[in-house]
């Protein structure tokens, strides 16, 4: 069961977080080898999807996000958000810090996607910790979204599991 209890309403915390330096990411230049970018910035969306979606189901972790992106954004056929949370999840889950700032904007608005603040807020902590937008949106959603000691607990167990486990690969 999820938690909605919020001291605002949730359109206010939706223009919070995506204000213009709280928008979501856009897909990641690889190198001048990467064909699927150029395809991208020459508005050839299909073809640049297409490909991203190759090499992410091989777990490249860019294509991942890159193809979250495109699913997300609508860039090759009908915007589909629950299917660009699972690639953002992959690639989020692998490190990537665009990816859980993209995820963490998806869950928060709750766009065709199933809500989960405290997953939204989870993953915005996260990429907090190396991106300036992150820490710009999440100063955005802390000042207007108010977690209640349940959901503060839960996302601080969520945090404490996350750090125990990447503390265990290193």
């Amino acid at each position: 069961m999820i938690i909605k209890t919020l001291s605002l309403p949730l359109v206010a915390i939706l223009f919070a977080i995506k204000s213009a330096d709280c928008a979501g990411l856009s897909p990641i230049y690889q190198g001048e080898k990467d064909l699927f970018w150029q395809a991208y910035k020459d508005g050839k969306y299909v073809s640049a999807c297409d490909g991203w979606k190759q090499l992410a189901r091989k777990k490249d972790t860019v294509a991942e996000f890159n193809y979250g992106y495109c699913l997300e954004e609508g860039l090759h056929a009908k915007a589909r958000p629950a299917e660009a949370s699972i690639w953002y999840g992959r690639a989020a889950e692998a490190g990537l810090a665009q990816a859980q700032h993209n995820l963490a904007l998806l869950r928060i608005s709750g766009d065709n996607i199933r809500q989960d603040i405290i997953l939204g807020y989870f993953w915005l902590i996260i990429s907090s910790r190396t991106l300036g937008s992150s820490k710009k949106a999440l100063t955005n959603l802390i000042r207007e979204a108010k977690l209640t000691n349940q959901q503060q607990l839960k996302l601080s167990q969520l945090l404490q599991a996350y750090d125990y486990n990447m503390s265990r690969k290193k």
